[in-house]
């Protein structure tokens, strides 16, 4: 019984379940066992049955066959014989029959012996008595002779006796026989109605016991989860092994979890809380002005930076929009935002901004798009501009001051150190002109650093107009090494060309310098006696150009900052002197074009500059 109370649910039910499939069983087979009975008995009953009726038959065919022989006996008549035949026939055959059921029954097989015998005595008797119907007499002459007939009728006698003893044997027998039959079914229907009922009992005393065990156990669970929603502690837990016990466990490890979920979510709320205070903090001390709109515009948040900038809160925008904060002309107003979604999405755009007692700002406004819950909002970032126009101010009155007050002088004072060199103001030493020299030179390195610093200034400040025509590239990068042999001569290098014709939008003017700049480099660094190999190809729509050297190479950790301003790979490696602006100058010009430029090692050792612009077809240019 432990085993069975530690057993799964399904264990159980199949037990609750098995105890009335028992009892059913057991009735089944008491069921069959009397239906077997039953059967016995009727079969009995029908045997019984046939035998009063084959009796009855034999005496009823015996007395038709000497009423049908006395007819004939007396009248004379063939069909009245003829009726004998028949009746004495279906006595024989009942006779046969007769002996035949009483010859299948142990009881009766003497019986039927015996009847069969004296029935044959009778046929005999009847047969050689004077009622035989060939016998030639009348009815009246039966009694002349009675001695004939005393045989006939003691087998008469003898046969109607027995028959009358298996007659009331076989009466008595169904009597008996239909006794029997109905104790059995008074009995099979008290066993039926009494198994029934304690089918019913068993069945719902099991069925109450497991569902009161199964209910308790499951009331707890559900007691439990109440207990849960509500904070309360919850009961004690379920001691059972089945699947209650388990959803218990279950039940019992969720709760934990839950508990546990609920306190991590509190200390996230904390941190969430404090996360977004902090977020606030530091978008109220990003240095730009940040203000939240609608799809319309219309100002729905703006940080600390942007109400100290403007002087203005949330307020000042009622029944405003965002334009409110704008310098703008009447027309400019009309369907401003829209404009400024469209423009600023992707480059910040300059305008003026006006605080509330009307003073200009000047700010440059970005715009992003986000999504908060499911509407749109727009983030307006606004940038005071004020510091930078003011160094964009300073860095134009140097690159002036530069222009006017310091190249125009340099220029002069080269000039007047080579016409005292050319001996226009008189003879000099020749320590003075190697001083002299050295001074012109000095003064021609600074004025070429101050025109290389104004290119670059001009390009940044996108004053660089570019000129662009359609040339053929192959012959500028020949001009270009024509131009550059008397420095080749100086240090005996040989430069080798193999270019392809290819024709480009460009500008010759300043796409030659760039070509001029690299090889002068080139030269720089090359050795002695060393040889240049510069090159022209159109490749997938692109014209390259390489330009490949014998030097030390550029370190690859050096390769993406000698494009900067002021920064060389290795400003000592030569013994030379530079300012770093020739890269640089190469860089923007070629960026003006729509190209790329960079550094890589050679093959052979060496590096290799190269550039890339675009390139126009053959048929483009007709």
């Amino acid at each position: 019984m432990l085993l069975l109370f530690k057993s799964k649910l399904a264990a159980k039910f199949a037990v609750a379940m098995t105890i009335p499939l028992v009892v059913n069983f057991f009735l089944y087979s008491e069921m069959q066992r009397q239906l077997v009975s039953l059967e016995r008995i009727n079969d009995e009953l029908s045997v019984r049955r046939r035998i009063v009726e084959s009796t009855n038959n034999i005496v009823i065919a015996n007395y038709f066959a000497l009423q049908s022989l006395m007819q004939f006996k007396m009248f004379k008549r063939s069909s009245d014989r003829q009726t004998y035949e028949d009746y004495l026939g279906n006595y024989r055959t009942e006779l046969n029959n007769l002996a035949i059921l009483l010859s299948n029954r142990p009881g009766d097989q003497q019986l039927g012996k015996r009847l069969v015998s004296i029935g044959q005595e009778y046929l005999a008797a009847l047969s050689g008595s004077q009622f035989s119907p060939d016998e030639k007499n009348e009815i009246g002459s039966f009694f002349d002779s009675l001695e004939r007939n005393r045989r006939l009728k003691n087998a008469t006698v003898s046969f109607l006796l027995t028959l009358k003893n298996v007659a009331n044997k076989a009466r008595a027998d169904v009597e008996q026989t239909a006794l029997e039959e109905s104790i059995s079914r008074n009995n099979f229907k008290r066993f039926c109605q009494w198994t029934i009922f304690a089918n019913s009992i068993i069945s719902l005393l099991v069925a109450l016991f497991f569902a009161r065990r199964l209910v308790r156990r499951i009331n707890v669970v559900r007691v439990n989860s109440e207990r849960l929603a509500r904070g309360l502690p919850l009961l004690a837990e379920v001691q059972s092994t089945d699947e209650v016990g388990a959803l218990d466990t279950t039940f019992r490890k969720m709760a934990a979890d839950l508990k546990q979920a609920r306190s991590d979510e509190r200390a996230m709320a904390g941190m969430i809380k404090e996360s977004r205070d902090e977020l606030a903090l530091v978008i109220n001390k990003i240095p730009a002005g940040l203000f939240i709109t609608n799809t319309t515009g219309q100002v729905e948040l703006l940080n600390t930076v942007a109400q100290q900038l403007l002087n203005i809160d949330i307020g000042y925008f009622e029944q405003a929009s965002l334009d409110k904060i704008f310098r703008l002309k009447a027309v400019q107003r009309v369907g401003f935002f829209e404009q400024l979604l469209q423009d600023a999405r992707e480059v910040a755009v300059s305008l003026f901004a006006q605080d509330r007692d009307g003073e200009l700002i000047p700010v440059t406004v970005s715009v992003a798009l986000f999504t908060a819950g499911d509407a749109q909002k727009y983030l307006i970032t606004i940038v005071d501009e004020t510091q930078n126009l003011m160094l964009q101010q300073a860095k134009s009155d140097f690159f002036n001051m530069v222009s006017h007050d310091l190249r125009t002088p340099l220029t002069s004072i080269s000039g007047v150190l080579q016409m005292t060199m050319a001996g226009l103001y008189g003879p000099i030493s020749a320590v003075a002109s190697e001083k002299l020299n050295l001074a012109c030179v000095s003064s021609d390195l600074l004025l070429t650093m101050i025109n290389r610093l104004l290119e670059i200034e001009k390009i940044e400040s996108s004053a660089l107009v570019l000129k662009i025509d359609t040339i053929e590239f192959s012959a500028l990068v020949k001009k270009a090494g024509d131009l550059i042999s008397p420095q080749l001569d100086k240090k005996l290098l040989r430069l080798e060309l193999d270019s392809e014709p290819c024709l480009i939008a460009a500008d010759s003017y300043y796409l030659l310098e760039v070509i001029l700049n690299l090889l002068t480099n080139a030269i720089k660094y090359s050795p002695a006696k060393g040889k240049l190999f510069m090159s022209c190809r159109k490749v997938n729509n692109q014209a390259i150009f390489e330009l490949v050297d014998q030097g030390p190479g550029v370190p690859a950790d050096k390769r993406d900052v000698i494009f900067e301003r002021f920064l060389q790979a290795d400003s000592g490696r030569d013994g030379s002197i530079g300012f770093g602006l020739g890269l640089s100058i190469c860089k923007k010009i070629i960026l003006e074009h729509g190209g790329t430029i960079g550094v890589k090692d050679g093959s052979a050792g060496g590096a290799v500059f190269w550039f890339s612009i675009p390139a126009k077809s053959q048929s483009s240019n007709l």
